[in-house]
């Protein structure tokens, strides 16, 4: 299985807003990159994910997911990133 990255749009913040899409997106990932951490509904998107970064602002349009990549692929082939957007 090759890397997949998703970029997942939380709007106004409601998790039941979510489409079916970005949900399965988040039951699939390995890792969840939340851009705004001062929403914390987010946070309880999934419990037992392996890996959570928060508050990726101001890293610029790629650094928060190369970061992410580069510290979990040293320990696993394939990678599967959600970065929720609010």
């Amino acid at each position: 299985m090759s890397a997949k990255v998703w970029l997942v749009g939380a709007g106004p913040g409601d998790p039941e807003l979510l489409t079916l899409k970005a949900v399965r997106a988040l039951q699939q990932a390995s890792v969840v990159m939340i851009e705004n951490a001062s929403m914390p509904q987010q946070r309880e998107c999934r419990s037992d994910v392996r890996g959570m970064v928060e508050d990726a602002r101001g890293f610029g349009l790629r650094s928060p997911a190369i970061l992410v990549i580069g510290e979990v692929v040293g320990e696993q082939q394939a990678l599967e990133l959600v970065s929720i957007a609010g």
